[in-house]
């Protein structure tokens, strides 16, 4: 019998999760644990970004996401504040910590897409991102 492709995408993400955890540390990132790391990556990545967003692209419920940019705030690498669009809003940016380690998170991300990606060709890896995009959409991601 074959695993099927939703357990084994769980099964990547885990693994993923955990390597990122392994790599953050060995770059001196040990303050950080994985899901911690994931919000930093998205954070760096996207800059400033809704907390509702944030917690759509981190996978996070209200709860787990809100205790972690509590943790994250505390040391430095995340900022809330209100939206002045919208005082119902709660905008989450990198904080300071975030900005002087970003030679280290841009080895890290590096070093990540290397082991994920390796023995894919550019044609493997953009139709891989394809049928990736399609099944979050299929689940009714963004």
């Amino acid at each position: 019998m074959t695993e099927g492709g939703g357990f084994l995408l769980g099964v990547a993400a885990r693994l993923s999760e955990r390597r990122f955890g392994t790599l953050l540390r060995a770059a001196g990132r040990g303050d950080l644990e994985a899901g911690q790391g994931r919000i930093v990556y998205i954070l760096w990545r996207e800059g400033e970004v809704s907390q509702t967003g944030l917690g759509k692209l981190s996978g996070l419920d209200k709860s787990g996401l809100a205790l972690n940019l509590r943790r994250l705030e505390a040391a430095g690498y995340a900022t809330r504040r209100p939206d002045p669009a919208d005082a119902r809003k709660v905008l989450v940016s990198p904080g300071p910590s975030v900005k002087k380690a970003l030679a280290r998170f841009a080895s890290v991300s590096s070093e990540m897409e290397g082991l994920f990606y390796a023995g894919f060709s550019a044609k493997d890896r953009r139709a891989f991102e394809a049928y990736l995009h399609r099944i979050i959409a299929n689940l009714g991601g963004e």
